[in-house]
């Protein structure tokens, strides 16, 4: 064995060693791949001196990368598969998966997606767009509804942590429209929320309440009882808004009857809700008690105080609407517009009027700062421009379609009208071929009929062939004598049968001539004539002359079968017609 032979060998045992140990750490330790492949790149370089390794090598490539993607893909759908029940166990099997494997666009995509979702569940707002990039790039050119869907929302989800509410808009419409025949109802549910807290921010109370009772429903559905709980209470916020008390109060009747009093949070929602509609729609008497009833019932850091200093003012109870300004301050950092806006008008109703107006300018420099902001945000026209879009989209769908519709109706009436003259042509072609048919039969009928009458070696057995033959000849053309000249499809088949059986009657002609005249025959056949050739002289033995037989027959060698009889029969070029010798001979 040579010496490079040898070093295949060892080659090949080192690979099968390197695949045998590394393939159990791959995941954890990806530099083994590394050594894997040199040592397979180099069992294929001496292949290829070789001629002898490139099949086996190939092979452990192939097998080597097909199990690392496939396993890779089992640990993903695995991690989904409890991803939303267990979010911070999905997050930490996520980051053990190395970087390096994710070697398609496809894994990284999935990837991405469940590394958003785990961080969501996990209370970790997701405000990287590097997270879901991948995502992006992939799914929304090739992936699912399901998968567009869930990538919009996170999408959109970074943007309003970036304070992108203009392009979080975007991406939850189109997301809700790319999603529409998606299964996920839990998404759907979602998105819908967040397009909602969207419209609130642009006071659009209409669009906020119906997206909050859109996502409350598919909450409902899901059984995602927390979530459910917390739409149905910002679609009551949003008919107090729009002063719709019928439908406050179906929504609040449903939020007493679904609340979870062990949940602190739903059970001050509760509360706090049912003292706005009684402040709102109560009699005046009952607002006072509604406040006191929700102090008592809720503990302190649980409490709305700017709503109870709200409801306090409505019910002329100041010094309780002062007590909660205090109390938010204790228990809230945070002073926005709706503070500075309640605060002003407690102290302008104490009659400090120098604090009230400290307040008012504070909120209305805060509410200017947020006018601008919004004025110069497109988000809130972004549905009705999307929406055009799609009718824009639409109509010029339709109106292709339309088109598409025009060119199939002009395509059928051009294929109907080459049908109908093909059909025409064809009837007159046919109608040409049947009167050339039977002009052929015709002459035939007469040829036979005059032979029947005036030749003399008509024998019995012959005659009764060509009486036979006549009496075809005469029932179809009888069939299909027409004033319109219009073809008798069964007189058309009579005739075709006919045409075709000529070869026949050549043959039963000749057995009738063995039968009745065998040394005529016999000298034939002792002079080499073929079956064809000993019919042809059978017709001008009956009477047929040259032309007769060439019509009969149709044969395109009718004259080169005629100067081969002549010579075998030992004729020369210019002694008598073949038809006049055969009837002589005969005699």
């Amino acid at each position: 064995m040579s010496g490079n032979q040898w070093i295949t060998k060892i080659l090949i045992l080192i690979s099968t060693g390197c695949l045998t140990l590394c393939f159990p750490f791959v995941f954890m330790h990806f530099y083994l791949v590394g050594i894997f492949i040199f040592i397979t790149f180099i069992s294929i370089y001496v292949f290829f001196c070789m001629k002898l390794l490139l099949f086996p090598a190939i092979a452990l490539i192939l097998l080597f990368s097909c199990s690392s993607h496939g396993e890779v893909e089992k640990m993903l759908n695995e991690i989904s598969s409890y991803v939303g029940q267990r979010p911070y166990d999905a997050l930490m099997a996520l980051q053990e998966i190395p970087p390096e494997t994710l070697s398609s666009k496809e894994v990284n995509a999935e990837y991405s997606l469940l590394h958003a979702i785990a961080m969501e569940g996990s209370f970790i707002p997701v405000t990287d767009l590097s997270i879901i990039q991948p995502s992006i790039d992939f799914y929304l050119q090739k992936g699912t509804p399901s998968q567009k869907l869930r990538t919009l929302y996170y999408h959109g989800r970074i943007c309003m942590e970036n304070g992108d509410t203009e392009g979080a808009m975007e991406c939850f419409v189109k997301g809700l429209v790319e999603g529409s025949n998606s299964g996920d109802r839990l998404f759907l549910a979602r998105t819908l929320y967040a397009k909602g807290e969207i419209h609130a921010i642009f006071r659009d109370y209409g669009k906020y309440m119906e997206a909050m009772l859109s996502a409350a429903e598919s909450f409902r559905e899901e059984g995602e009882h927390i979530s459910y709980f917390s739409s149905l209470s910002n679609a009551f916020s949003g008919c107090l808004e729009l002063d719709d008390q019928l439908r406050a109060e179906e929504i609040l009747e449903e939020m007493v009857s679904v609340a979870d009093t062990s949940n602190i949070n739903q059970f001050s929602l509760l509360h706090e809700s049912g003292m706005r509609y009684e402040a709102r729609y109560g009699e005046k008497g009952s607002v006072a008690d509604a406040v006191l009833k929700y102090r008592n019932n809720v503990p302190p850091t649980y409490v709305n105080w700017l709503s109870v200093a709200e409801v306090s003012l409505m019910g002329g109870d100041i010094e309780g609407a002062l007590e909660a300004i205090e109390q938010f301050g204790v228990y809230t950092a945070h002073k926005g517009e709706r503070f500075y806006a309640v605060a002003s008008k407690v102290y302008e109703e104490l009659g400090h009027k120098e604090k009230a107006l400290e307040y008012y300018r504070n909120y209305v420099k805060m509410s200017d700062s947020s006018e601008i902001a919004l004025l110069g945000n497109d988000a809130r026209f972004i549905e009705e421009r999307f929406n055009l879009q799609m009718q824009a989209m639409e109509r010029e769908m339709e109106k292709r379609r339309l088109i598409l519709y025009g060119l199939f109706f002009i395509m059928l009436l051009v294929g109907v009208i080459a049908y109908v003259v093909y059909r025409l042509k064809l009837r007159k072609l046919e109608n040409e071929t049947y009167r050339l048919q039977c002009s052929q039969l015709e002459q035939e009928k007469s040829a036979l009929a005059t032979t029947l009458e005036e030749s003399w070696v008509v024998s019995a057995p012959v005659g009764e062939i060509i009486r036979e033959r006549l009496a075809l000849l005469n029932t179809v053309m009888a069939a299909n004598i027409s004033e319109n000249d219009k073809i008798d499809r069964n007189a058309q088949s009579g005739i075709d049968m006919l045409l075709s059986d000529r070869k026949s009657f050549m043959n039963s002609t000749v057995s009738a001539f063995e039968a009745s005249h065998p040394a005529f025959i016999s000298h034939l056949k002792g002079c080499g004539l073929t079956e064809v050739e000993l019919g042809y002289c059978c017709l001008y033995a009956i009477g047929l002359n040259g032309k007769n037989v060439g019509e009969y027959t149709k044969m395109s060698r009718h004259y080169i079968i005629n100067s081969e009889i002549r010579k075998k029969l030992g004729l020369e070029e210019k002694s008598m017609n073949l038809d006049k010798y055969i009837q002589t001979f005969l005699k």
